[in-house]
């Protein structure tokens, strides 16, 4: 709940607005604002017109043009009830102010009246609400709000103050909490320079210079055109190794072949043996007659299919390994001084370059 503001701090926070005349004599094309006294809630240690005075003093800016303490005090002279009771029959004298007002629609409406009397175009108010915890300040909070004519409320802003430790006193804390919200408030910000075309300056006056002569451009010599980079060679790819390891296996598998067809055929000449003579084999020797057979059959299938497939292997693998030659040779520029041999479909050729 705001405190109402004592009669004495009303006054001299009211006195202390007479410096607003001087800044707006500076700031004449600002809208006039109608600065109401400030409202102090929660202070302990500092009194009231003390923290009043801080903060109007705060509040007065070159580029402000409040209205005058005058004509805000006679405002608020004015906002008396008529029958309101004389000073003799109360202990203490309560000043009209808007922050009595504790409706929000009924502090702008007498925001707006503010502003309308003293024929400003904005009313300012200005809260500020000190927090104490077991007798420590522990925040300062600062509300403005800035209010037309008409009543309706076209700003408002929070400031919340972060203590240092130690804590200022409650004055300077004021100054400092009023001078940030001014700052935030667009209502209480600088005019923004105009800017002024460059060609509506004053340009100034050139000397008549004779006409320049105009200098022969020196001729810039052709580019040569550089001779395309020569080609990059080919080298050898997959097919030279693969090729390589598919002629060994194929030469290793014939060399195993040869093995198996020249033991299949000691195994027939010793069978044929066998049958040669006038006399024929008794019957113990025919079951080794009989498996030397039928092991010399099995050697010469085995030797027959190793055969193929190395035959097979050495013919694929030298296919690969000449493909991939003919390629390179055919990529790469001859050396001088070498020899090739050029194969193609039909034809067959020596290249040799001399040196």
């Amino acid at each position: 709940m705001p405190n109402r503001l004592s009669s004495h701090g009303f006054l001299l926070a009211l006195a202390a607005a007479l410096l607003f005349p001087m800044a707006g004599a500076q700031a004449a094309e600002r809208e006039r604002i109608a600065l109401h006294p400030c409202v102090i809630t929660g202070n302990k240690k500092a009194s009231t017109p003390d923290l009043q005075l801080a903060c109007v003093t705060a509040a007065v800016r070159d580029n402000i043009d409040f209205v005058s303490s005058t004509d805000v005090n006679a405002f608020f002279d004015a906002e008396k009830p008529k029958d309101a009771p004389k000073k003799g029959r109360q202990r203490k004298e309560v000043p009209i102010s808007c922050a009595t007002k504790r409706n929000p629609k009924e502090r702008d409406a007498c925001l707006g009246r503010l502003a309308a009397t003293t024929q400003a175009a904005r009313s300012l108010y200005l809260s500020i609400h000190f927090t104490y915890v077991r007798g420590a300040l522990k925040g300062t909070r600062i509300t403005g709000r800035a209010v037309d004519a008409s009543g309706k409320l076209v700003e408002e802003k929070l400031k919340e103050l972060i203590l240092s430790s130690p804590v200022p006193p409650e004055p300077e804390l004021v100054r400092s909490a009023v001078s940030q919200l001014l700052d935030q408030l667009e209502t209480t910000r600088p005019p923004t320079p105009e800017f002024i075309p460059q060609s509506l300056t004053d340009r100034p006056i050139e000397p008549d210079l004779p006409p320049a002569v105009a200098q022969p451009t020196p001729a810039v010599p052709p580019l040569k055109a550089e001779p395309p980079p020569p080609p990059r060679p080919r080298g050898r790819t997959w097919m030279t190794p693969v090729g390589i390891a598919a002629g060994g296996v194929g030469v290793v598998g014939l060399g195993v072949a040869t093995v198996f067809l020249l033991g299949a055929d000691s195994k027939a000449k010793d069978f044929n043996s066998a049958f040669a003579g006038d006399s024929l084999p008794t019957a113990s020797e025919l079951p080794g007659l009989i498996q030397l057979r039928e092991d010399g059959e099995s050697q010469r299938k085995n030797g027959k299919v190793l055969m193929i497939a190395g035959g097979a292997l050495l013919a694929a693998g030298g296919a690969l390994f000449g493909v991939d030659t003919a390629l390179k040779d055919k990529k790469s520029p001859p050396a001088a001084g070498s020899a090739r041999v050029i194969a193609g479909p039909g034809q067959v050729g020596l290249l040799v370059v001399l040196p």
